[in-house]
């Protein structure tokens, strides 16, 4: 495996998303995507993934220069020198439980913006959940 890999602290615990935590409670909510679609690794919703057709590229933070891979999934990689430097999970309250694709909490899925229907190359992922365009 990749040692830059970080395990969770053993007074944390391990977040289905792949982050570490005080608490379950404390965990980031993750994105809900339609049933039509499937959260892909850099945390978008698509009907296919750049990652199904060998597209996206495996990195490693220890070649990008850090000490570090974050623990977080879906949410695109974050290389960091210190786990203190990682970025923190987007949670969402209990009255709006569904996060959507851009970062905001509803109370369902409904009431989240559409999925766009086309990415480009040059839209990229970033971890706290925003992401870049042309």
């Amino acid at each position: 495996g990749d040692a830059s890999i970080v395990h969770c602290a053993t007074s944390k615990v391990k977040c289905s998303s792949g982050d570490c935590a005080e608490d379950y409670a404390l965990c980031p909510t993750v994105v809900t995507c339609p049933n039509e679609y499937k959260r892909c690794a850099d945390g978008t919703c698509r009907s296919s993934c750049p990652e199904d057709f060998g597209d996206q590229a495996i990195v490693n933070c220890n070649t990008e220069g850090f000490l570090l891979q974050c623990p977080q999934s879906a949410t695109g990689v974050s290389c960091r020198n210190s786990l203190d430097d990682c970025p923190t999970g987007i949670i969402c309250p209990v009255e709006k439980p569904i996060r959507c694709l851009d970062s905001t909490c509803a109370e369902n899925l409904s009431q989240c913006p559409p999925i766009p229907t086309m990415w480009t190359e040059s839209e990229v992922a970033f971890p706290e959940g925003s992401f870049a365009g042309p």
